[in-house]
């Protein structure tokens, strides 16, 4: 333990965004930047035990292989699309997402933030991503909102 750090593990990934940003070889694109934010921003509420369960439905507990599931909004989990069907008018905005989408969740969940820059995929892909952690990050109880994307992307370039 680090005298003055109380959690070094949210201290270590502080670090790991300081040092991913002052080591970006050149300044990344506005989709780069948000999805450097949305690996940190899941990493954050993962370390402070709000993220999402990637790997189970909500409602019949089920694991969720390579198949559709849906984002629901209000609590952020994921529900499966047998479940979904029972579940869709109290959940109408409910967003859904696609495999790859709910792979690269994970990957940016488990990997080290280095590892992100080094992803090629398509932009779609990582828009969902984008857009499924900020509806993670708006339903954190969490005092101030976060600034997102924009903020992330002029702190890099």
């Amino acid at each position: 333990q680090r005298p003055g750090i109380v959690d070094p593990g949210l201290y270590d990934l502080l670090l790991d965004v300081l040092s991913v940003a002052e080591n970006l070889p050149h300044e990344p694109s506005a989709e780069r930047a948000r999805l450097l934010w949305s690996a940190a921003a899941l990493k954050l509420l993962d370390r402070i035990g709000l993220a999402p369960a990637l790997s189970h439905c909500v409602s019949c507990r089920e694991g969720i292989g390579e198949s559709d599931v849906w984002l629901l909004p209000l609590d952020v989990t994921i529900a499966c699309a047998d479940c979904y069907r029972n579940l869709r008018a109290a959940y109408p905005s409910a967003t859904s997402l696609a495999p790859a989408t709910l792979a690269l969740m994970r990957f940016l969940r488990r990997e080290p933030l280095g590892r992100v820059l080094l992803l090629t995929g398509l932009t779609d892909v990582f828009a969902a991503v984008s857009h499924a952690v900020f509806m993670a990050l708006r339903q954190a109880p969490l005092t101030k909102e976060p600034h997102g994307s924009e903020t992330i992307f002029a702190l890099l370039s």
